[in-house]
């Protein structure tokens, strides 16, 4: 079986328009590949954007909460005033709140403390609910005796 040359020629340029058709599909799904890698690349830096301003926005200062107004006694002048302008101290496991009075001295109040408030926690922690367990009424079965007569 000898072929001839013209018949070569025209499978051989079968052969190079398959694999040219094979090169333009491979070159069309690269180029998809590509959109997408760009698309995905341009939602990363928006939301690489979003997270810093957000950053920004959790970063600054949360306004402080204004301290309530206590009163306390003042024991120079014998009289009570009111004030928000104090500072709390603990002293031997106790709280205070201190302010300056009319006097110019310092005044304390006490606000609490912080170990009866632990002894408080541990003492809800230990203390459980008993469960109430309710007994069964036995049912009391009823007997029929019937009385069968033979004639």
């Amino acid at each position: 079986m000898e072929k001839s040359v013209n018949q070569v020629e025209k499978n051989t340029s079968a052969s190079f328009g398959y694999v040219k058709k094979d090169m333009l599909m491979l070159n069309d799904a690269f180029s998809d590949l590509h959109d997408k890698v760009q698309h995905l690349s341009l939602n990363h830096a928006m939301l690489l954007e979003e997270i810093r301003k957000l950053k920004q926005e959790l970063t600054k200062k949360k306004p402080t909460s204004k301290k309530p107004i206590l009163e306390f006694y003042d024991v120079k002048s014998k009289s009570k005033f009111k004030t928000s302008d104090y500072k709390i101290v603990n002293k031997s496991g106790r709280k205070f709140a201190v302010a300056i009075g009319p006097q110019k001295t310092e005044c304390y109040r006490i606000i609490g403390s912080s170990k009866t408030k632990k002894k408080k926690v541990v003492a809800k922690k230990v203390t459980t609910k008993k469960k109430i367990v309710k007994k069964k009424t036995p049912v009391k079965k009823k007997v029929v005796k019937e009385t069968i007569t033979y004639n």
